[in-house]
């Protein structure tokens, strides 16, 4: 039934089925997903609304498989509710397109926490004008 949700896209019955689940089920379901279906089961778990306790309740496993398969708004937000070091661990993992844009969504205290804990290497070029402003702010109040 929820792959069927899922396919047909409907957010608020998704929602619904969603919220009737115990997240430890849905993480073993997680794992059976297609990148479709677990983009759209991210959309509704990492929403404004569900997004903490999605995090908090999932296994480790089924919660980087949803955010390795969200779009990079749902990603930010689900990325705020891990630390840092975890989180600089999933964006380690994503294309350097795809890391930019997820840091370029997030909030500044959690952005400078994150791309803190990424090596120097994997860290945003300077010319990343979002990240580049954080910078340069953070060393004038320091």
């Amino acid at each position: 039934m929820l792959r069927n949700l899922l396919r047909a896209g409907d957010r608020k019955r998704i929602a619904r089925l969603l919220d009737k689940l115990h997240l430890a089920d849905l993480s073993r379901l997680v794992t059976d997903l297609h990148q479709l279906e677990l983009r759209r089961a991210a959309a509704v778990l990492f929403d404004d609304v569900r997004v903490s306790k999605s995090v908090a309740g999932l296994s480790g496993a089924a919660a980087e498989r949803l955010i390795d398969a969200a779009q990079e708004a749902d990603a930010g937000r689900a990325l705020t509710h891990l630390g840092s070091r975890h989180a600089a661990q999933l964006l380690l993992r994503s294309p350097d397109d795809r890391r930019s844009a997820i840091l370029s969504r997030l909030g500044e205290p959690v952005r400078g926490e994150i791309v803190r804990a990424l090596p120097r290497g994997a860290r945003p070029k300077p010319g990343d004008a979002a990240v580049g402003a954080a910078f340069r702010l953070r060393r004038i109040f320091i």
